[in-house]
């Protein structure tokens, strides 16, 4: 599937230099995608199959699409955002920091794809889904809080403790998921800067839930992330 698209950002800060002291509100705007074009790929199903199908509407349109690849096309919508960033001096060479962010991911339930060629190329009426991205997210919240020390004029460090709340409700494996954040700078002159940091997050475990009276379902366990990173700075 592919398509483009464009959004806008707007946003609003405040600082007090003297407590180090800095507020940011950011909104990001929902991104609409009014051709979302891709192949519907039933090679792997033999044409015979729709065969099976009681409904002689669907048995028409699935002798149609099995066996074959079909072009299809579909629109969706991106999920705007708000997020609130805060920071401010606690004490001598401490700081303190934290953001809260919301992303509209329950505007994402179910994308349909029609026939991307004619109707009569399809066999269905213009408009008839051939298939869905079946996703019933929920709304994501994500939360950050940490602190900041500046050791003496070249060490500094910090640590923070992520949580994300997962969008998964029926389908899909987003579940909640918590990550704690290591990071130290060294700073031996004015042009020179080494960064590195960790992180360590768990991801909890989950399950599906019957949806269009299916019977399939499964769950998960939970697992656990890691990452490392570096970063080396010269200034001339």
């Amino acid at each position: 599937m592919k398509d483009s698209s464009g959004g806008w950002r707007l946003g609003i800060g405040y600082e007090i230099p003297e407590y180090a002291m800095r507020a940011s509100l950011v909104y990001n705007s929902r991104v609409k995608y009014d051709s979302i074009d891709g192949t519907l790929d039933l090679t792997g199903v033999p044409a015979a199959a729709a065969l099976l199908e009681l409904d002689p509407m669907k048995r028409a349109l699935y002798s149609r699409i099995f066996g074959v690849s079909t072009p299809v096309t579909g629109s969706a919508t991106l999920p705007d955002s708000l997020e609130l960033k805060l920071q401010s001096g606690i004490a001598p060479d401490w700081l303190a920091f934290g953001s809260v962010k919301w992303t509209n991911w329950s505007l994402l339930q179910t994308v349909e794809f029609t026939c991307a060629g004619s109707a009569s190329y399809c066999g269905t009426a213009d408009g008839v889904a051939l298939t869905s991205l079946d996703l019933y997210y929920r709304d994501g919240w994500t939360v950050t809080g940490g602190v900041g020390h500046k050791f003496n004029e070249e060490w500094s460090g910090g640590v923070s403790l992520t949580w994300d709340r997962g969008t998964s409700t029926v389908t899909g494996s987003q579940s909640d998921s918590w990550t704690v954040g290591l990071g130290a700078a060294y700073t031996p002159t004015q042009n020179v800067e080494l960064r590195v940091a960790g992180a360590l997050g768990l991801l909890t475990s989950g399950q599906s839930n019957p949806i269009n009276m299916t019977t399939t379902s499964y769950d998960f366990d939970t697992d656990y992330v890691s990452a490392l990173s570096g970063e080396l700075r010269v200034k001339f």
